[in-house]
């Protein structure tokens, strides 16, 4: 894959708000390992997250992600249009799959309250001494 920086770019507007994108890129990241370490099974097994929070924590992730590409549609003109698209055509397919993807679950999280994920099972030891404990031992 070739990285954006290694594409020539075209004349790009004066007005691009690089450090805007950033910032917003710097969230997504944040929201991103957050949602990471929250997923992680030591997290869920000291029962630390809830499907509220984790669903938080992706749709955060989710919003923050596309408000990068929003904020350079919106200030890079044309040059950032001919970057996006080339940039975007060679991506292979199975990467141009996923991209479209998560643009989608963040659309349908936005504008339809859904993203189609679902929490995982989860498994708790039994303890057997409290279950059958009578509730008149001390």
């Amino acid at each position: 894959m070739v990285s954006v920086t290694e594409i020539e770019p075209p004349e790009i507007a004066p007005k691009t708000d690089i450090p805007g994108a950033e910032k917003k890129l710097r969230q997504a990241v944040f929201f991103l390992d957050d949602l990471r370490e929250a997923s992680s099974p030591s997290a869920r097994s000291r029962t630390l997250t809830s499907e509220g929070h984790l669903e938080s924590l992706f749709s955060s992730f989710l919003s923050a992600a596309k408000s990068v590409l929003n904020v350079l549609e919106k200030t890079g003109g044309p040059g950032f249009q001919e970057i996006q698209q080339r940039w975007r055509a060679q991506l292979s397919e199975p990467e141009r799959t996923r991209f479209k993807q998560m643009i989608d679950l963040r659309n349908d999280d936005v504008h339809e309250a859904v993203t189609g994920a679902a929490p995982l099972q989860k498994y708790v030891a039994e303890d057997w001494w409290e279950r059958d404990r009578s509730p008149y031992q001390p």
